[in-house]
């Protein structure tokens, strides 16, 4: 199975009675919170995205318009599982269904793209199975949710919702490990939400350790290694000259960038791939400086 064959559900239909402010806009990184969970999937190649709408849902899908589709859920205040039964239903009905379905509440938008990779191989090894990505043994989210359990879903009239059906089978969910904390940050609370836009501030561009630890992950020869750290290096130097002279350089994002330029270097166009894979960790804004820095004649 690809991820052409594997749908995103992204549940925003709740009351977000905790939170006290209405959680699919809430500001993240500049981006509101359902906006980033859109880029998860762009960053994963998933074409097949369904926002399944609730609680002020003409406001969302007006912020929506032209961005992706949606589905208005209007027993959503019955809870979140009429959402899910909702989502499976819609995409029965517009298109080819999934072979596996990747559940996303929309209060979940740190989730990189690299955690649904995952989750997708440990699919093709178990393609039967549950998956749920997990963080020091916590499970987090997205759930994936192979195609053999969506009619037991959609028929389900129990009081335990989803989690009446995993019951079920306990056997059958598999538990990942991910070095990704982002799969476990929500924003349940206002409490919730300060610390996810910490970590968010915090992780957003990677420091130069993380990015030599990528380097070496990703298989960057060592010469090539050698190449980036001295482009950083005299970058930073002429850009925190310029600031001294009066511009406004991102050094840290600067620096990032330098870094990880090439990091596919021995693949074609290699300023794309390189981009891809920042995005991949959710470094979406070193994407934009990575991409463009090698042009190719078409000649």
């Amino acid at each position: 199975m690809d991820n052409q064959n594997t749908a995103l559900v992204i549940l925003a239909g709740g009351f977000s009675s905790r939170m006290q402010d209405f959680k699919p806009l809430l500001p993240v990184g500049g981006l509101s919170a359902v906006s980033l969970c859109l880029k998860l999937a762009k960053a994963a190649g998933i074409d097949r995205v369904l926002v399944v709408t609730g609680h002020r849902h003409e406001e969302l899908e007006g912020h929506l318009a032209g961005k992706g589709e949606t589905i208005y859920n209007p027993q959503f205040a019955e809870g979140m599982f009429t959402s899910i039964q909702a989502g499976l239903a819609a995409l029965q009905k517009t298109g080819p269904f999934p072979e596996a379905v990747l559940l996303l509440p929309v209060d979940h938008p740190l989730v990189p793209a690299a955690a649904v990779e995952q989750l997708l191989e440990a699919h093709r090894a178990h393609p039967d199975s549950f998956i749920v990505p997990c963080f020091h043994g916590k499970k987090g989210h997205p759930l994936l949710i192979p195609r053999r359990f969506f009619r037991e879903i959609a028929e389900y009239e129990g009081t335990k919702g989803l989690k009446g059906v995993t019951d079920a089978h306990p056997e059958e969910l598999l538990r990942i490990d991910t070095p990704w904390e982002g799969v476990v940050l929500d924003m349940d609370s206002p409490e919730d939400y300060r610390e996810l836009l910490e970590y968010y501030q915090k992780n957003r561009i990677p420091g130069k350790d993380v990015c030599l630890a990528a380097l070496e992950e990703y298989g960057t020869p060592p010469h090539v290694m050698r190449h980036c750290t001295a482009v950083a290096e005299t970058a930073v130097k002429m850009a925190a000259a310029l600031n001294r002279a009066g511009y406004e350089f991102d050094l840290p994002r600067l620096r990032a960038a330098c870094l990880l330029h090439d990091i596919a270097r021995v693949e074609e166009d290699h300023g794309e791939a390189g981009a891809r894979y920042a995005e991949k960790q959710g470094w979406y804004e070193l994407a934009p400086l990575i991409r463009p820095h090698m042009y190719y004649s078409k000649e």
